[in-house]
């Protein structure tokens, strides 16, 4: 059941929530289960009251996405973790940055590591594209590079292979 109140929709059960969460992200249950570590008729239930939303899965949900855990709890407040956009905003000011600066400081600070892996990553092949001139790149950034994709890949296996929560 969604209430609205002053073009807001508030999210009456946990369940409901979750399921907001994981629209914003636009991600279907499988790949928010797999974010979290859990099968997606995990998810599917929380979503759908046959399972409640156990303080170990909020605080997994609200780590991962970034969102406010009490909101994800109770509903009460605002959906955004604070603390991000308040790291964000407070070194925008003590460095003087603009607006557009203090976005991408808050939206890299939004990624999980596999992703600031892969923007590294997108990054650097951007810089050497720039300053490259006719000549391959070194050896040394080859192995760097390579030694950068063994780590995620590492990472990524790492993250698949921790334990996982079971359906109830």
């Amino acid at each position: 059941m969604n209430i609205n109140i002053c073009k807001e929709v508030i999210y009456v059960t946990d369940g409901e929530r979750v399921k907001e969460i994981r629209k914003k992200n636009g991600l279907t249950l499988e790949k928010f289960g797999e974010r979290l570590g859990v099968a997606k008729t995990t998810i599917s239930r929380i979503e759908n009251g046959i399972n409640n939303l156990t303080d170990q899965m909020c605080k997994l949900i609200s780590r991962e996405f970034h969102v406010n855990e009490e909101w994800l709890k109770t509903g009460i407040g605002k959906m955004e973790d604070s603390s991000i956009n308040d790291a964000a905003s407070s070194f925008a000011s003590d460095h003087g940055l603009t607006s557009m600066e203090e976005s991408l400081i808050r939206e890299y600070l939004n990624l999980n590591e596999h992703e600031r892996a892969v923007f590294r990553r997108y990054l650097k092949r951007v810089i050497l594209d720039i300053t490259a001139t006719d000549s391959e790149p070194t050896i040394d950034e080859k192995v760097e590079e390579y030694r950068e994709e063994l780590e995620v890949e590492a990472a990524s296996k790492k993250s698949e292979a921790s334990p996982t929560i079971k359906d109830a």
